[in-house]
Order: C-alpha cells, then structure tokens, then sequence
C-alpha cells in the first residue's frame, strides 16, 4: 500500500512539473511487461523444477537448477519483451551499446 501510494504521489507531482503524462502509454507498458515477467517466472520455475527433481539438493546440485533456472528466465523475458514489443528494451539496448563503445 505505501508503494501504491508512494507511485501515485510521484505521478501528481511529475504531471505537475512536466505538464502531464500518458497514464494509457504506461499502462500499456506495464501490462507488457507483466505479461513477459508471468513467462520468465513459469519457465524460470519449470526449469528449476526439472533440474531440481533430476540432479537432487546438494548445493552444487542447487547452484546448476537455479544457475539454468535464472540464465534461461532471463534470456526468454528478453525474449518476451522483444516479441511483445516492449518500447523499454529498446532504450536498455541503446544504453548498453553506448557503455560498450
């Protein structure tokens, strides 16, 4: 609730400043990029799941299944966000392109 609170606090005060924000924009965006966080969690969980019942609960064991887990998550929410068209991905590409230069 204080997050809530805290969001929409910002969101007055920066329309006031910035004379005004396109509340459909973001909403569109956010529930894209709700919808490709729901794909990283179900293929992050479902690999982990796999890797967890084969190779057990050591810690080495572990360290693979949550290792693959979270690389393969995060390469398919890449995935998503490209597909689903998610105009943020493009300014985090530009700002790594820029740093590796």
């Amino acid at each position: 609730l204080v997050n809530i609170v805290g969001v929409a606090a910002l969101v007055f005060f920066l329309r006031r400043r910035v004379g005004g924000i396109d509340l459909a924009r973001i909403s569109n965006a956010v529930v894209r990029i709700t919808v490709a966080s729901v794909v990283l969690g179900v293929v992050a969980f479902g690999v982990w799941y796999a890797l967890d019942s084969a190779f057990g609960r050591s810690i080495g064991a572990q360290i693979v299944s949550l290792g693959a887990a979270l690389g393969l998550g995060g390469a398919v929410y890449l995935g998503s966000c490209r597909v689903l068209r998610v105009r943020e991905l493009d300014a985090l590409r530009q700002t790594v392109s820029r740093r590796s230069v």
